[in-house]
C-alpha cells in the first residue's frame, strides 16, 4: 500500500514514483499487488494506491484503519508529512513529528504483521520549508527507531537525501528523474525486507 500524499499520487507525473517500482518488483518476477481506494497512472502498472493530494497527516490518521481493514497489506510505504513541513502554521508543524508518531503507532497497532516502511519527505526548494523538511527528516528517523526497539514490524528509508533540487519539477513535486530515484529506494527497502523475511524454496 503507497501511503501518503501528492508525491505518492504522483503530482507532476501520474503514477509518481510506482511507475518504476512496479517496473523493478515485476521484472524480479514477483507478484505484486498494489493497494487502496485511489486509482491513477499509466495503464501498464497497477495503479492502486493511499495518495491524497494536499492533505497532511492529521488526515492520513483519521483515514488509516478504514484503508488497512479493506486491502489488509502486507507492505505499507508511508510518506507523509510535505503539507505539514510547506504549511506550519496551518497544520501546527511543531506537533508534525509527534502526530507521525501516533500514526506509526496506529499502524504497527492495527496491522501488526504488516511491514510498515517510514520515508522522510524529499527536499524542498524554499529555504525555510526545507529547513523544515530537514528538522523533520531527523525526527521521522528518531520515530522510526524508537517503534522498532519497542518491536514493531517498522523501517526508514530517507528521501530526503534521495533527491536534488533539479529533480523536482516545481519545488515541491519530483519530475520523473527524481520519481525514478525515489523508486530506488523504495525498492532496496523492499528487496532488503524480502531477503530477511522470505525463504525460498527448496529445490
Amino acid at each position: 500500500m503507497p501511503l501518503g500524499d501528492s508525491i505518492t499520487h504522483g503530482a507532476t507525473v501520474p503514477g509518481g514514483y510506482r511507475i518504476q517500482l512496479w517496473e523493478r518488483l515485476t521484472a524480479d518476477r514477483l507478484t505484486i499487488d498494489f493497494v487502496g481506494s485511489q486509482v491513477n497512472g499509466p495503464v501498464d502498472i497497477d495503479g492502486n494506491h493511499e495518495g491524497h493530494p494536499g492533505k497532511p497527516i492529521q488526515f492520513i490518521r483519521e483515514g488509516v484503519r478504514s484503508w488497512l481493514y479493506a486491502d489488509r497489506p502486507h507492505i505499507v510505504l508511508l510518506m507523509v508529512g510535505t503539507n505539514d513541513v510547506l504549511y506550519p502554521e496551518a497544520h501546527d508543524f511543531p506537533g508534525a513529528a509527534p502526530r507521525l508518531d501516533a500514526l506509526v503507532g496506529q499502524i504497527t497497532a492495527i496491522a501488526p504483521t504488516t511491514e510498515l516502511i517510514v520515508a522522510s519527505i524529499p527536499t524542498l526548494q524554499d529555504p525555510g520549508a526545507n529547513d523544515r523538511a530537514r528538522i523533520f527528516e531527523q525526527a521521522v528517523q528518531e520515530i522510526v527507531s524508537t517503534r522498532a526497539d519497542q518491536g514493531r514490524l517498522v523501517s526508514y528509508v530517507n528521501m530526503y537525501s534521495a533527491l536534488e533540487l533539479e529533480d523536482l519539477a516545481d519545488g515541491v513535486h519530483p519530475d520523473t528523474t527524481g520519481y525514478d530515484k525515489m523508486a530506488n529506494r523504495w525498492y532496496a527497502a523492499i528487496a532488503g525486507l524480502l531477503e530477511q523475511r522470505c525463504t525460498a524454496p527448496s529445490t
